[in-house]
């Protein structure tokens, strides 16, 4: 008869001297048991039930408990904050016929392909190359992340997704603005990207490919048109023997030559930050639609909608980020406002709706918007939650008139628009 020869930990644990570790099964089991006691509306032993099913692993029976405990208490940080951390750590479910369904549809439009790229949170579909839409996904997620982190209200904070959220990159403006006005009716020439409320997706292009890059272009064009220009006067006046004027001219080219060649170097980061910027942007507003920040059906003031989300679009040059933080891509045209009096008065600020297919006038309403926001969320966290709740309490479909919308801004943030409108001034003069 053959013995057994057992391992020594194994000889232990049949000695009874080592207990042997839980099996998952067994987990699960005790987890059953301990659910079953719990009453309906306990949201503190869910919690509690939540951090055992962390220690044990059971991480998707974690995040089940802590969504359960803040449907019964929404304030409950603990919750929220095992539920982040879950977040932050998992892939969300695959659902491949929803990325089709969008797929087939650009396919039908278009007559190719575009590939199709999961991140934790979103899905993108495109024709770019792999590397461009890595980079974007990459923001797409950075603003996720800093979306969390810097709504930091009391009560109103991101509810989590329940399904990625799709974004479409293309690689040719002509495409995008194809696209844009056969979907949406969007007929904005100067706008980099947009977000639908009515499909729920975000779409932008390469920037070298459109407006930006195409100026990018000219300027460059034409301070070599300059440098050759300089270059044929000073061989004429070197013919003439003019060295006084000669040296001059050389002295201008020189100068030319420089700036074209420090913009030739850097023009590849001119571009990414044009990407990066308009990504950051129609993402945010992505996000507030889908986590409970805003609502689709609500008839939001323009500039709150454009203020929160260029609140996300570029770090301080300090590096700071997030809508307390200074927006370098909007300060400077905010400047020249204030230096030539041309910023709009609150009063009529407040329920304007600016004709957008103005660049410059629209460039002057986000930046205006952006100073807002921004001076609001540093100066009074408290009224901005109030407004945006007394918002989100709106009745969907309903046109707000200019009277309430000045009503509930009064309402949350104290009543006087006089005595905000001259802080909010000092402030951006301190800036």
């Amino acid at each position: 008869m053959r013995k057994c020869r057992l391992q020594p930990l194994l000889l232990l644990l049949a000695a009874g001297l080592v207990a042997a570790a839980p099996s998952p099964a067994a987990d699960l089991g005790d987890f059953m048991q301990r659910y079953a006691a719990l009453k309906p509306n306990d949201a503190a032993g869910r919690v509690d039930l939540a951090r055992w099913c962390h220690g044990k692993e059971l991480l998707g029976k974690m995040a089940d408990l802590c969504t359960e405990a803040l449907a019964i208490d929404p304030e409950n940080q603990a919750a929220y904050a095992m539920l982040r951390e879950y977040d932050t750590g998992h892939m969300m479910a695959e659902e491949p016929e929803r990325a089709e369904a969008v797929h087939k549809e650009l396919q039908d439009r278009f007559g190719r392909d575009f590939k199709i790229k999961n991140t934790r949170h979103f899905t993108l579909l495109y024709d770019t190359s792999d590397a461009f839409a890595a980079a974007r996904g990459a923001q797409l997620e950075q603003a996720y992340d800093m979306f969390f982190l810097y709504f930091d209200m009391q009560r109103l904070r991101p509810g989590f997704l329940q399904h990625r959220l799709i974004s479409i990159v293309f690689k040719s403006y002509d495409d995008y603005a194809v696209y844009a006005k056969a979907v949406d009716g969007n007929e904005v020439p100067w706008a980099a990207g947009y977000y639908s409320g009515r499909t729920n997706r975000s779409a932008f292009y390469d920037d070298t490919t459109g407006p930006d890059g195409a100026r990018l272009d000219k300027t460059l064009a034409d301070m070599r048109g300059q440098v050759a220009d300089l270059t044929k006067q000073i061989s004429d006046a070197q013919r003439k023997n003019a060295i006084a004027v000669a040296n001059d001219l050389i002295r201008q080219r020189n100068d030319v030559n420089a700036k074209l060649q420090n913009l030739s170097a850097h023009t590849g980061a001119v571009m990414d930050q044009f990407n990066g910027v308009k990504t950051l942007h129609e993402a945010t507003h992505q996000l507030a639609f889908n986590t409970g920040i805003q609502t689709r059906a609500v008839d939001y003031p323009l500039w709150l909608t454009e203020g929160l989300a260029t609140g996300f679009e570029a770090q301080s040059k300090e590096g700071a980020r997030g809508p307390g933080a200074v927006n370098a891509f909007r300060i400077d045209s905010l400047r020249q406002a204030l230096k030539d009096n041309k910023l709009v008065g609150l009063k009529t600020f407040l329920t304007a709706t600016p004709d957008l297919k103005d660049g410059a006038a629209a460039s002057l309403f986000y930046a205006q918007s952006w100073s807002l926001f921004h001076f609001l969320y540093r100066s009074d966290r408290a009224g901005l939650e109030k407004y945006l709740s007394s918002l989100l309490a709106q009745k969907p479909g309903v046109r707000l008139g200019p009277q309430e919308q000045s009503r509930l801004f009064c309402d949350a943030f104290g009543g006087d628009l006089d005595a905000i409108e001259e802080r909010w001034r000092k402030y951006l003069q301190s800036l």
